[in-house]
């Protein structure tokens, strides 16, 4: 399928994205750390549900197409419709929301609908914390994880000033958990 006209951020939105990145990154934590940037620093909504990638693109490029919203300009009235935005579910009854992207080639762009089923919200610090912590554990750079090995990869891979062991650490631990179980 092509996915040339969505904008999709996987390693904002997409839990079986990141766990596949998790289990089987293998470059430097240093390039890793790079490719956090993309996650920006605000909070965002984490897909958590069992559709993947191909399928939440498939699914919307369906949606669209049937109701004759697929091309770049009845996109993007439609989306004047609402204020510039739309809302769709999919089949697992997943909420998304689309938005005109910022190119004429990639003008579909798309990420989970906030408190939608099977999606958290999250912050960006928590979530690159989570990933490069993980990482850099199956890696063997740290040897567990916990409030010092979480600051270690904190300061040394993102730039982030040490946290002490509460409701953060405590989210940090959740999205390692989302991570490395199944559903």
């Amino acid at each position: 399928m092509e996915i040339l006209p969505f904008i999709y951020l996987q390693m904002k939105h997409q839990r079986s994205y990141l766990q596949d990145l998790a289990g089987n990154y293998t470059k430097p934590l240093e390039e890793l750390s790079q490719q956090l940037k993309s996650i920006g620093n605000s909070k965002m909504d984490l897909y958590t549900g069992a559709l993947s990638t191909l399928e939440i693109l498939e699914e919307i490029k369906n949606q669209l197409l049937q109701n004759d919203h697929f091309q770049p300009i009845d996109y993007k009235n439609w989306l004047q419709e609402n204020n510039g935005y739309q809302k769709i579910q999919l089949s697992d009854q997943s909420s998304w929301t689309l938005r005109l992207g910022n190119t004429t080639k990639q003008y579909i762009h798309l990420h989970p609908g906030r408190h939608s089923k099977d999606t958290i919200r999250v912050s960006a610090g928590v979530l690159k914390t989570a990933i490069i912590t993980l990482i850099a554990a199956n890696q063997q750079v740290i040897e567990t994880i916990d409030e010092k090995s979480i600051n270690e990869v904190r300061i040394t891979y993102l730039n982030l000033s040490p946290i002490k062991w509460n409701q953060t650490t405590s989210q940090i631990s959740k999205i390692i958990r989302l991570l490395t179980t199944e559903n």
